[in-house]
């Protein structure tokens, strides 16, 4: 597996798909990694690497939940500002 930065500047196109994918988290407050990528139409894997950029930056949260299948999968969750003084507070 390649490594990844996910720190490194985005392009453009990387931007409007984070906008896109806050402003429907605003709307439905959680989503799988395959939402996602349904949305945008774009694969999974695609839609992973997108998430993890954000994550990194803070913008959301993923978290593992059980699949019907058993399996686990990928929740997506916008984060707040209230989360955020929380997780500091923690951390100290």
């Amino acid at each position: 597996m390649a490594n990844v930065n996910y720190a490194s500047k985005s392009s453009k196109a990387t931007i409007r798909k984070q906008q896109l994918i806050l402003s429907i988290l605003d709307q439905v407050r959680s989503m799988t990694v395959g939402d996602v990528a349904e949305y945008l139409g774009i694969s999974r894997p695609l839609a992973h690497y997108h998430l993890r950029k954000m994550a990194y930056s803070r913008q959301i949260i993923m978290m593992f939940e059980p699949a019907p299948n058993g399996q686990l999968r990928i929740r997506i969750v916008p984060v707040n500002q209230e989360f955020l003084q929380a997780a500091e507070r923690l951390a100290a």
